[in-house]
């Protein structure tokens, strides 16, 4: 005879089966997905933390470094020799004046993008090509056998923009956007840790398995950043997913 506990009982157990076996499948993806650290608008105060974090941590990150910051203040020259010292950290170029917030006009200039990502090359000791840069204001991607250009971005202004990227890239600078920001208002974090986790172990990405975050260096100022910031890696180790160097990707 078949009860009312009965069929109570049978729901509760394919419930559970149903359960385990999404978190094994959820497990296995987990397994192939690989996180890149990266971080923007650096060398700076916040910078230092960044690279502690990195080395306590052991989780590579890629700094993408402002060539006028660099002269900005005598201590910023003592992080990029900490950090070109540490195994944690890789060094890219993010442009020598970050287009002095004027990415159109930037943009629509390929020979002196091409010179200005030059000059911050050298302050930063960047001379064996390639050398990982990251655009400005722009989520675009030019990598060998890879060439995506930023979403955010009219078709028609693209169409203009695309020679500088294309030029960056014949000039031996590759370069990488992003999949997921943790955005910031103010050098305060925006989203959550869980939902960083979230976005991180979870998203749909530009290459399958592989996720390029994206944060800046100022959010390290403040109070909060830091810990969360800890938080996120732990976060996302416990799910089983891995970090790699930038230059793995």
């Amino acid at each position: 005879m078949v009860t009312r506990r009965w069929v109570l009982g049978a729901a509760a157990v394919a419930a559970a089966d149903l359960r385990m076996n999404f978190d094994a499948r959820a497990e296995e993806t987990y397994a192939n997905k690989t996180v890149f650290m990266t971080s923007d608008d650096g060398p700076n105060a916040a910078t230092s933390i960044i690279i502690d974090t990195a080395e306590r941590h052991q989780v590579p990150f890629t700094l993408f470094m402002i060539g006028t910051n660099v002269a900005a203040d005598p201590d910023h020259r003592k992080l990029i020799e900490r950090a070109r010292a540490s195994e944690w950290i890789t060094i890219g170029n993010h442009s020598f004046s970050h287009c002095s917030r004027h990415y159109m006009r930037c943009y629509h200039d390929g020979p002196s993008l091409v010179s200005d990502f030059e000059r911050a090359s050298n302050d930063l000791g960047l001379t064996s090509p390639p050398v990982l840069a990251r655009g400005p204001g722009r989520d675009v991607w030019r990598l060998p056998g890879m060439r995506l250009d930023d979403s955010a971005i009219s078709r028609n202004e693209t169409r203009i923009e695309d020679p500088a990227y294309d030029a960056l890239f014949a000039a031996g600078f590759y370069l990488y956007g992003w999949d997921v920001e943790w955005a910031h208002r103010r050098g305060i974090p925006r989203q959550s840790v869980r939902t960083m986790v979230n976005l991180l172990t979870t998203s749909h990405s530009r290459t399958p398995g592989k996720v390029v975050m994206l944060m800046h260096d100022v959010m390290m100022r403040d109070p909060q950043g830091p810990g969360e910031l800890v938080r996120i890696i732990e976060g996302v180790r416990d799910r089983g997913v891995t970090f790699e160097p930038l230059s793995e990707y």
